[in-house]
């Protein structure tokens, strides 16, 4: 019996994480340029698209030909491994898999709005808190699930503040302005709405592993700017996805570590 019914479970998430990866490319489309929940369109001929096909199986625009943005497969695809990761090894995690798959779908949105337009938004940071407290509080209990929130804000504030003084007292230095910040408001706010799912004390280790992961990435990036011979001087990364990293570490691997460890 077993054999017949974990391959039709495997086919139901399939389906739809390809239905959820598709909302997510829909939604990181149109939110940071509308700001609204609008129809989307194409971006070469502003064709407007049907919603329907968009999410299901976006080849090119009808009207144009433009093909879809090589980032929607790589949505679709990392998404759905990702679900059949955590549905294979639910075992392992704590939280329940129907939690979880909106957990991925929220870190997902994120991580590509700020990779692609360098911003946190204001609604997918009140959609992360309501995620956060439903979350923390059924994992941590309450206690730990706000502390984790405050921890993770006024742990990215210091960051903040600190990156602002250093980029001024550079801007001074060099007598030039030095663009955009590695860091903005929106990833504190993002810290306390990861703290919230986090609690304590795994919200410091988060951020530790944000720190870490965002500063090898940014020395690999510096050292291939060199090379290439480019202007390393105003290079910056979204700092978002790196604290979408730490939690979901936290959050999904942190029990499969230990193990391998032998902890």
């Amino acid at each position: 019996m077993s054999m017949i019914i974990i391959p039709i479970q495997i086919f139901t998430i399939m389906v739809a994480s390809w239905v959820a990866a598709g909302l997510i490319n829909y939604l990181a489309d149109v939110l940071p340029v509308s700001r609204k929940l609008v129809r989307p369109s194409c971006k070469n001929c502003s064709l407007s698209l049907n919603l329907i096909y968009y999410i299901a199986w976006p080849i090119k625009c009808s009207n144009c030909g433009k093909k879809v943005d090589f980032r929607h497969w790589i949505v679709r695809f990392g998404f759905m491994l990702l679900v059949l990761f955590i549905w294979l090894y639910s075992s392992s995690i704590a939280l329940h898999f129907i939690p979880a798959f909106f957990v991925l779908m929220y870190f997902m949105l994120v991580s590509v709005i700020d990779y692609e337009h360098r911003i946190i938004m204001h609604p997918t940071s009140v959609l992360g808190a309501v995620l956060g407290v439903l979350v923390g509080f059924n994992l941590h209990g309450f206690t730990s699930t706000v502390t984790g929130g405050i921890v993770g804000f006024f742990g990215m504030l210091i960051l903040y503040l600190f990156g602002s003084v250093f980029v001024s007292w550079l801007t001074r230095r060099r007598q030039k302005e030095m663009g955009e910040e590695a860091l903005g408001f929106g990833d504190v706010i993002l810290g306390g709405v990861l703290g919230l799912f986090i609690g304590m004390p795994g919200t410091i280790i988060s951020l530790m592993l944000a720190i870490f992961s965002a500063g090898a990435v940014s020395i690999i990036y510096l050292l291939v700017a060199l090379l290439k011979r480019e202007n390393s001087s105003n290079l910056t990364i979204p700092y978002g996805p790196f604290l979408i990293f730490g939690a979901f570490t936290i959050l999904f691997l942190k029990n499969n570590l230990l193990l391998v460890m032998g902890w």
